[in-house]
């Protein structure tokens, strides 16, 4: 799944290294992936590469974009070993002092960007966590799991304030709008197939409120990726359909459809 990082000169691409698959294959929607898979975000910045990689249980930084002069591009930097298992969720804070992460061991564990000490772990979800985000102001961390859950964490208490549970499917994805005010969140499926959900839901940042439910993609489909506009006007969500629908954030009304995909979707960038 491609991220986009908050001063614009970092991109991210998540990849199984041992499938080469996007985000969402079979294997993925079936059945959960070995322990020794591996996930990686590549960031890529104007001045160098910085490389954050999920390799079992740890995380490798490899470089940043203003690395020491004793330090090659590339170099091995330190390896955040936090979690135990598979890692699916790695996350900048806006000022890049942090970095959030999430995985098959159902914690969020924030740690310091600069030399990977662990900062905190939050506890709450019952099954893996899918996607971890930043609130543009840096007090939240929202993550989404396979337990149908969004849970919003206070980063300074370390509290959870409160978990969303209007979905029926594994939720994929969560993103925060650009003002911090809603949190749009997608869903879909089950490992044995048994529940549907295929929608993408607008609801409230301060108390989970539901604002709109998007239906545009079939019943049968996973909406593995959802992202805001930067304006905040709109939402644009991709599917294992094909599909990239876009909606209007304010009524909920389709704007438009990119049917162009022959594949599964697992990521789209504003």
């Amino acid at each position: 799944r491609a991220k986009k990082y908050p001063d614009s000169r970092f991109f991210a691409d998540e990849n199984s290294a041992e499938h080469h698959t996007p985000r969402g294959k079979k294997n993925r929607d079936q059945q959960k992936p070995k322990m020794d898979n591996t996930r990686r975000d590549v960031l890529i910045g104007a001045m160098g590469v910085v490389t954050v990689a999920g390799v079992g249980s740890g995380i490798l930084f490899l470089t940043h974009r203003d690395p020491p002069k004793t330090l090659q591009t590339g170099s091995l930097l330190y390896t955040y070993t936090g979690h135990p298992g598979y890692l699916s969720a790695v996350a900048w804070s806006s000022d890049g002092q942090r970095i959030a992460s999430g995985g098959t061991d159902k914690t969020i564990q924030v740690w310091d960007a600069t030399n990977g000490g662990n900062a905190s772990t939050y506890n709450g979800h019952t099954d893996w966590v899918e996607e971890v985000v930043w609130s543009p102001d840096r007090r939240y961390i929202a993550s989404a799991s396979k337990d149908k859950t969004v849970r919003v964490w206070d980063t300074t208490s370390g509290g959870n304030t409160f978990v969303y549970r209007g979905h029926i499917g594994l939720v994929w994805d969560v993103a925060w709008s650009p003002d911090g005010k809603r949190i749009a969140s997608s869903a879909g499926g089950t490992f044995d197939g048994t529940v549907l959900d295929a929608t993408v839901q607008v609801w409230d940042a301060p108390n989970g409120g539901n604002v709109y439910t998007y239906r545009g993609h079939p019943f049968w489909s996973y909406v593995y990726t959802v992202v805001w506009s930067p304006n905040g006007q709109f939402i644009a969500s991709g599917s294992n359909d094909g599909t990239v629908l876009v909606w209007n954030a304010t009524n909920g009304d389709n704007v438009s459809t990119y049917k162009k995909q022959p594949y599964i979707l697992g990521g789209v960038v504003a």
